[in-house]
């Protein structure tokens, strides 16, 4: 029974939690007040995204034992269990943490080395150019 208790716990809390970062990504749109019609809302900075994906950031070399300055994300597909894509960061990368916009080329530091995180960008081979990344 307490099983069963935390499980219908937890799938409550799963859903308020997608609701909540639907309604951060949507708006209400229309004339009537009290209608609950809403539309993606499109960042201009994330109009041509391509690649958006959830995974592993690293920059460690496995061949020398060592930090680098490039950065790559591991995440994981249906079939494929470890996807790896190299990643670009320009200045127009932003890194979103605790709802604060950062420049992600003064913020991602060897202590991230490992970390989840959501990454959306631009996509050419295996080559993500980063917009936006989530912690």
């Amino acid at each position: 029974m307490k099983k069963l208790s935390f499980l219908l716990i937890a799938i409550f809390l799963f859903g308020f939690g997608c609701n909540k970062i639907k309604s951060q990504e949507t708006e209400s749109v229309g004339s009537d007040k009290g209608k609950s019609d809403y539309v993606m809302v499109v960042d201009e900075k994330l109009s041509n995204v391509n690649f958006s994906e959830m995974g592993n950031i690293t920059n460690w070399d496995v061949s020398t034992g060592k930090y680098v300055d490039d950065w790559a994300l591991t995440y994981e597909k249906p079939g494929s269990p470890a996807v790896r894509v190299d990643l670009i960061l320009d200045d127009k990368s932003v890194c979103v943490v605790a709802n604060e916009e950062y420049d992600c080329r003064e913020v991602l530091t060897n202590e991230f080395n490992g970390k989840r995180l959501y990454v959306q960008g631009v996509r050419d081979g295996d080559v993500v150019t980063v917009k936006r990344i989530t912690f």
